[in-house]
């Protein structure tokens, strides 16, 4: 195959072999073709007179994820721990954006009781303080009459 021909083409291979096309319209020309004729041809190709494909619309600017976090956990039994779900507490977010103690089922509220209800519990601004309060509050989590650490401490002696 003899050197590049002129610049607008570029050298494919297809099934029939290697041939050199144009970059503009996308005629095929065998690799024995005089380079006269392909000299003539870039020198005649009209850009403006190929139909091209219409170009894809312009995608939107894409934009950036928003990662919101709305509950946190708080056990003091390790992840996987088959104990770890029924001793736990979740610090959820309501959706007047405080944030509330539950144990799934009760709100703890400000009177150190625990309130029927997801919402009833006491609410906070800063989700902060009820981590804190969530932590304070973990170990002593009583299920069937044994606090968390009573559990944790029997099956770890095991």
């Amino acid at each position: 195959m003899t050197a590049r021909p002129p610049r607008v083409l570029a050298a494919i291979t297809t099934t029939a072999g290697r041939v050199w096309e144009c970059d503009r319209c996308r005629r095929a020309w065998r690799p024995d073709t005089p380079e006269e004729l392909l000299v003539e041809h870039e020198e005649t190709c009209q850009t403006n007179t190929i139909e091209k494909e219409p170009a894809l619309p312009e995608q939107p600017e894409q934009p950036e994820p928003i990662v919101t976090t709305v509950r946190h956990e708080v056990s003091i039994f390790p992840v996987g721990d088959i104990n770890r779900k029924y001793f736990t507490l979740r610090v959820d977010q309501t959706r007047r954006g405080t944030w509330v103690v539950t144990n799934g089922t009760y709100g703890y509220g400000g009177d150190d009781r625990w309130h029927f209800g997801y919402d009833s519990g006491a609410e906070y601004d800063n989700p902060d303080d009820a981590i804190a309060l969530a932590r304070r509050l973990a170990p002593d989590l009583k299920v069937n009459g044994a606090t968390a650490t009573e559990v944790y401490n029997r099956t770890r002696a095991a």
